[in-house]
């Protein structure tokens, strides 16, 4: 048996060994499709950070970082109107997201669904 490890599935290791769990839904039209992430690590954003959303963030909101391993289509990467669940049920909505430059993780930044 072979294993090939590449650059991002080794980070992808090295940092999901902490946070919670978490359910990613991907809104496409009418349908819907739930990826569970294991691992997920969130953070509430600062008040330095607001200004880098140009007037889009707020306080309350929080950023996660997702493994892009465990969405599996492309189709269904994270996009605004797409959101997480966490593990109290808390629905956050997600306003933007980028993938870090080796391709291993989604930072997606949310807002708590009222």
């Amino acid at each position: 048996m072979t294993y090939r490890v590449t650059a991002a599935e080794d980070y992808k290791v090295a940092s999901y060994d902490s946070g919670v769990n978490v359910t990613f839904t991907s809104v496409n039209g009418a349908s819907t499709t739930d990826y569970p992430i294991a691992g997920a690590d969130g953070a509430e954003l600062t008040a330095r950070e607001l200004p880098q959303g140009e007037g889009r963030w707020q306080l309350g909101d929080k950023r996660w970082w997702l493994a892009r391993a465990r969405i599996t289509e492309a189709s269904h990467y994270p996009k605004p109107g797409d959101h997480l669940t966490d593990g109290e049920g808390v629905i956050w909505e997600i306003l933007d997201s980028t993938q870090d430059e080796l391709g291993a993780e989604f930072m997606v930044t949310t807002r708590r669904r009222r």
